[in-house]
């Protein structure tokens, strides 16, 4: 996982947050997930692979790859368990409808193994022997329904596919074969998508609020000095850090001992912080302009950023990769 993932990961693994984006996304708003009633699951799922190793005694056995999902949590609901999950995207993965529907098959497939042992161990205590009718289910049987959420919170629109579907080429007959095509969907939630926040019930509302001005530093900083982000618990707050790449933030805020920060305080120091960082920017962006234009080389250009600028060879270094195309 890359930092935004990361981040992603530790804020949405709490339970009521995990609760609020379900209802959000699966019911409109209504508290049909409970926080409370969710455990965490999130252990290794197993995928079967194609080919096989022999495991002595004539017996071939199928070889298995692990896999883990991001979030997943289990709830029961009377005699019924769900079993959700989420996984965070924070870059375009155009083969997310096959990575869904292969998460939601391992979690199926794994389930069956489950009953499958249970049954075994069940007739060895009985002292009968164990026949080839125990790999199989019963009319009986039934397995828990898995629900997944793709979250995805990266700063370009996602213009990858939606469903199994999207990412199938049907040729000349694709009218025909389509009709007769077994889809399998995808539950894709785009943070920068979302007008309608009042579904939520948490802070993932104002997160959300925040993703959707990552690009534009101005309105970023007139949104945290609105009376709803005076009163933010901690991990919230360094979620947003995080996120906006904005980790300085975090030496500004004043933490109370109920664990709550006040975002508007810092937001004078980081609108001064980013006005120098822009106009520093601008210089840097001209320096590079000059140097190409005059034929110098990179290690010329890199100098004359350091000696002007008074930074880093590692920050010179970025400055060039951020314009050096511009100017080419």
């Amino acid at each position: 996982m890359g930092k935004y993932d990361d981040a992603m990961y530790r804020y949405l693994s709490d339970n009521d947050r995990f609760a609020d984006l379900f209802n959000a996304v699966l019911f409109d708003g209504r508290a049909v997930v409970q926080g409370e009633l969710l455990e965490d699951a999130s252990e290794r799922c197993v995928d079967v692979i194609s080919d096989a190793v022999s495991a002595g005694a004539g017996e071939v056995r199928p070889r298995y790859e692990k896999s883990v999902r991001d979030i997943r949590k289990r709830m029961r609901t009377g005699e019924c368990l769900i079993v959700t999950a989420i996984e965070n995207q924070s870059a375009i993965d155009y083969a997310m409808p096959w990575r869904i529907m292969r998460y939601d098959q391992m979690e199926y497939g794994r389930q069956i193994q489950d009953i499958i042992s249970r049954r075994r161990a069940e007739i060895g205590k009985q002292g009968r022997p164990a026949g080839n009718w125990t790999k199989r289910l019963r009319q009986e049987d039934r397995l828990c329904p898995v629900y997944t959420i793709c979250f995805y919170h990266g700063t370009e629109p996602w213009d990858g596919p939606r469903s199994l579907r999207d990412m199938m080429h049907f040729g000349k007959a694709a009218e025909d074969w389509q009709d007769v095509f077994h889809d399998y969907g995808m539950t894709l939630f785009c943070a920068g998508e979302q007008k309608d926040l009042l579904r939520f019930d948490t802070d993932l509302k104002l997160l959300l609020e925040v993703l959707q001005l990552r690009q534009d530093k101005d309105g970023l900083l007139r949104l945290w000095s609105g009376e709803a982000f005076s009163h933010l618990d901690i991990e919230t707050a360094e979620t947003m850090a995080v996120m906006t790449d904005s980790v300085d933030i975090l030496k500004k805020l004043e933490i109370t001992e109920e664990g709550e920060c006040n975002m508007c305080l810092a937001v004078e120091e980081m609108r001064r912080d980013w006005k120098a960082e822009g106009r520093a920017e601008g210089k840097a962006e001209g320096i590079i302009e000059m140097g190409v234009e005059y034929g110098l080389s990179e290690n010329a250009i890199l100098e004359k950023l350091q000696n002007k600028l008074g930074v880093s060879l590692q920050t010179a270094m970025e400055y060039l990769c951020m314009f050096g195309k511009k100017t080419v």
